[in-house]
């Protein structure tokens, strides 16, 4: 929430509006839920977020190694990458060298660690490259076509029809994105859109953001055929909240 909150203010958004803003992120089911349960996602995004903040703030050696870290966590932490490269190409293009090297030191770091990081849980060091390859061929046999799961569902599905996927009945935990965001996800990311096409600094980064961890995933689903689930949208939730916080601010 605090990465959260630095990121709205790096991005010249008013106190009033980053206050918002950072209310939506924080109040919404997913935070709640992911944050209290045994999973993965709650540090990947918060290594997404700590590599925009740190980005934002142009620590760009240490955002990659934020990077790293979420990818780490979880492969998906290394769609923060597209983000921040693109922005950077868009809006800023200082010092080239030195943040073309910050971010290739993320997947540079993320090789060289995983023998460490493995020989620690496992007992011994292993091969980053047949490490990570694995990984990716079991995740590919994961299909629709081969598995069947009553709460898996599309990406698409996420936005236009979005239901509820039940963790534990007791305690009560349901993953679904809060209905007062969900309903908000198009109208708000179109007007980033128009916001972005105009070089508004907010529309342009949470227009990338949706793209790179949410978008992407429609293309990926029809290619692969990659069962996927409601909480995949997780770390898109913020540049969600992004948009509607900041429409909210300016109608107030």
């Amino acid at each position: 929430i605090l990465c959260f909150h630095l990121i709205c203010a790096r991005l010249g958004m008013n106190e009033r509006a980053c206050l918002i803003t950072t209310f939506f992120l924080a109040f919404e089911n997913l935070t709640f839920v992911q944050a209290s349960i045994a999973m993965l996602d709650v540090f990947n995004v918060t290594f997404i977020l700590a590599a925009f903040w740190l980005y934002l703030r142009r620590s760009y050696a240490v955002s990659g190694v934020a990077i790293c870290l979420a990818t780490l966590v979880k492969l998906t932490g290394a769609l923060a990458l597209p983000v921040i490269a693109v922005h950077w190409l868009l809006t800023r293009r200082d010092r080239p060298v030195f943040f073309g090297l910050s971010m290739a030191s993320a997947p540079l770091w993320f090789f060289t660690t995983i023998p460490f990081l493995d020989a620690l849980i496992v007992g011994y060091p292993t091969n980053p490259l047949s490490r990570s390859t694995e990984i990716l061929s079991v995740s590919a046999t994961i299909t629709f076509s081969r598995y069947s799961n009553i709460f898996a569902s599309r990406p698409w599905d996420w936005v236009l029809t979005p239901d509820v996927m039940p963790y534990y009945w007791d305690p009560h935990y349901v993953a679904v994105v809060s209905f007062s965001i969900g309903a908000l996800i198009i109208p708000a990311m179109v007007y980033m859109a128009f916001l972005a096409s105009r070089q508004h600094p907010v529309g342009l980064f949470s227009t990338l953001w949706f793209t790179s961890t949410y978008l992407v995933w429609i293309p990926a689903s029809i290619i692969t055929d990659r069962m996927s689930y409601i909480f995949y949208f997780y770390p898109t939730v913020g540049a969600v909240c992004l948009a509607i916080g900041l429409a909210l601010s300016q109608i107030m």
